[in-house]
């Protein structure tokens, strides 16, 4: 499987490590976006702003009221208490505010739970080489990595395909986000895209936070690899001679001695990419 790299390679190779990213940190905006269908009922409306008496963002939402800017949090708790009826009404009126907080739901309860690490099918098709080097190979400038993700095979590591649709992640208006299907339906958000995407061939690792390792001088999480994981680094047709003279003397190092070096070059003819072993 493949990964796209910039300049950063070298520290890559140098510390063995990938970075992973948050389920609401993913490039696409519209990666893990859900949303909402259906009328939300009386009692349901009712679970939903009880449960929501436990969230700050609650409180912040409510006092953007005019008439409720200056109260506390104990105090609007009490009005909450003393009518439900009214908050219940709010909630079945304003379906934007619903789906925001299904989407925040989602995004404070995905980033507890996982990482993600993405890659591509090694077997790209022509027609998607360029376009994958252009938006995720930093405009060609950049590496490509083939990875045998074998690693990954361990308890706390779930491999997904992504499955490409043409409708979003729908939620329920009226299910709470404690109903073990939520958590179930933010899953599967995590391996969903659009069909336009299809091209990628795609599969993301769901991997358990406590697998990860924290950079704190940077502010990221990442997961180690061994050397032997990678089998090839193709090298961008725009990548810096002094980066890829770099990646090459580290090539040379007897750990990194199996992988094998290739060069992109334009094709003469056609509008596609050929690749010479270095």
């Amino acid at each position: 499987m493949i990964r796209y790299f910039g300049d950063y390679i070298s520290d890559t190779l140098k510390n063995l490590r990938l970075k992973v990213a948050k389920p609401s940190e993913l490039n696409d905006p519209f990666d893990f976006s859900l949303t909402s269908h259906g009328e939300v009922s009386f009692d349901d409306g009712l679970k939903i702003l009880y449960n929501r008496l436990e969230d700050p963002d609650f409180y912040s939402t409510i006092r953007k009221k005019e008439k409720f800017k200056h109260l506390s949090n104990d105090k609007i708790y009490k009005l909450v208490h003393q009518n439900p009826p009214k908050f219940v009404q709010a909630f079945q009126n304003t379906k934007d505010e619903m789906r925001k907080h299904f989407q925040n739901s989602a995004h404070e309860i995905g980033d507890h739970r996982t990482r993600l690490l993405c890659f591509s099918s090694s077997r790209i098709d022509q027609k998607a080489d360029i376009l994958m080097w252009s938006y995720y190979g930093y405009s060609h400038s950049g590496f490509r990595v083939h990875f045998d993700t074998s690693f990954l095979k361990r308890s706390g590591i779930h491999r997904k395909k992504v499955s490409y649709e043409k409708d979003r992640i729908s939620i329920p208006a009226g299910m709470s986000t404690k109903d073990s299907e939520f958590g179930k339906l933010i899953e599967k958000s995590m391996y969903t895209k659009g069909e336009h995407w299809i091209h990628e061939d795609e599969t993301r690792f769901l991997i358990s936070p406590s697998l990860c390792k924290y950079d704190r001088s940077r502010d990221f999480d990442y997961i180690p690899f061994p050397p032997k994981s990678i089998k090839r680094i193709d090298i961008g047709i725009r990548s810096s001679p002094k980066i890829t003279d770099e990646l090459l003397q580290q090539g040379r190092r007897k750990k990194f001695r199996h992988i094998r070096f290739y060069r992109s070059i334009r094709d003469n003819s056609q509008f596609s990419l050929k690749y010479e072993l270095i």
